[in-house]
């Protein structure tokens, strides 16, 4: 457990580390891990190991579970987690109550949340779950490559490929999403409408769909 001050925690597949004000600690040859926050703007970083990894945030509590790993933090204010290209890892990631925004590129996913930050780097499958109640925003950026993104009433997903390795981003829930293709490659979007009434606007340069 940490304490008041600012601390660093990092879980590794089967080692630990642990760095604050005037302190630090590792400890090797560990098959569960496990971190608790006592406050102080703490940072807690996990990394993924060999097969595929999920990675799971909900609530300020994070879990990563796979073939070599076993980490769970909590109460942590910010949350950064990095996998393996190629391991087809996924991530979770949950809002919470307040307005939250969840972003992600080719190779990154992240989650703003009132109470904490989560940033995570080189999973294949990000995926992100809005409680639909505090006008949360979801923003999408492609890749270098061709890219699809597909949007519906409840879920919105971007999948392509970098650097030969295929990728998919999902947002489900979500009150506004945004989705821009500026890395390259010939990229295609595809709108579905819901059932009530909706609006779809289109120029050159960008297009908008409004439903109700």
């Amino acid at each position: 457990n940490g304490t008041a001050a600012t601390e660093n925690v990092e879980l590794w597949p089967d080692q630990a580390s642990f760095l604050g004000v005037g302190v630090s600690a590792t400890a090797d040859n560990v098959e569960v891990l496990s971190a608790t926050s006592g406050g102080g703007g703490d940072r807690v970083t996990l990394f993924g190991g060999d097969g595929v990894d999920t990675l799971t945030i909900d609530g300020g509590v994070a879990t990563m579970t796979g073939p070599t790993v076993d980490h769970q933090a909590s109460g942590f204010a910010e949350y950064f987690a990095y996998g393996r290209r190629g391991d087809n890892d996924v991530v979770h990631l949950y809002g919470g109550p307040g307005a939250d925004e969840f972003v992600v590129t080719s190779q990154y996913g992240g989650m703003y949340l009132q109470d904490y930050v989560v940033h995570t780097r080189f999973f294949d499958d990000v995926r992100g779950y809005s409680d639909a109640a505090g006008g949360d925003t979801a923003k999408f950026y492609d890749g270098p490559n061709d890219d699809t993104f597909t949007s519906e009433p409840d879920s919105v997903s971007m999948t392509g490929e970098y650097m030969g390795v295929p990728f998919v981003r999902q947002a489900d829930d979500f009150i506004r999403v945004y989705a821009w293709a500026t890395g390259g490659g010939n990229d295609v979007a595809h709108m579905y409408d819901g059932p009530g009434r909706d609006e779809f606007l289109s120029t050159t340069a960008e297009a908008m769909w409004i439903g109700a």
